[in-house]
């Protein structure tokens, strides 16, 4: 559902996915993506959080954190947290553009 962009169903499937195996954070970050499809940002964050409180440094919650703050909420500050704290986890992290993360930090700030 995921990758046929419907998020509702993909919202659906991940929900019974995390009843059966909670803390899985790669359903988490993309259940959180999906309802970031669907411009439902507290429900997209708290996805990324709730993967964040399991494992600080996943690497895509953070960054779609940042997203979500920077592109859908204009929190370029909170963006910017979250972006920070992932180019510390991995300098060489990337966008899915190819750009470092630290080069759009660098660009935006």
């Amino acid at each position: 559902y995921y990758d046929s962009g419907a998020p509702e169903k993909s919202i659906s499937a991940y929900t019974k996915s995390i009843e059966l195996k909670p803390g899985n954070t790669s359903v988490l970050v993309d259940m959180g993506v999906m309802y970031r499809e669907l411009k439902e940002y507290d429900k997209a964050l708290d996805s990324f959080r709730k993967a964040l409180a399991i494992n600080p440094k996943h690497e895509h919650a953070l960054f779609n954190t940042g997203v979500v703050f920077f592109f859908d909420l204009k929190q370029k500050e909170e963006a910017l947290k979250a972006w920070r704290e992932l180019v510390k986890i991995n300098p060489n992290a990337k966008a899915p553009s190819g750009q470092l993360v630290s080069k759009l930090i660098q660009d935006i700030s």
